[in-house]
């Protein structure tokens, strides 16, 4: 079954929020692991596809059930070929 036409909404993060996380994701002595966390602590979900930090939600409706993915601003455009 194919995935029908999403509706992608850009996800809104207070000026702070992403100055602390964008400071926490440059340290280089920060493992892998720890960036997705703080992540997935501070902004709630990591980016579907290379697990940085989203910036899209897209939502697909699939006879009565949604389906919610978070994309970066990167992978969103690696997947709109399919749309």
């Amino acid at each position: 079954m194919r995935k029908p036409k999403p509706t992608i909404r850009a996800i809104v993060y207070p000026e702070e929020k992403l100055k602390f996380i964008s400071k926490k994701l440059a340290n280089p002595k920060l493992s892998e692991y720890r960036k997705k966390e703080y992540i997935r602590r501070f902004v709630g979900e990591h980016c579907a596809i290379c697990h940085e930090v989203p910036t899209k939600i897209v939502q697909y409706d699939m006879r009565g059930i949604s389906l919610v993915e978070k994309y970066c601003d990167k992978c969103i455009e690696k997947i709109k070929i399919a749309f």
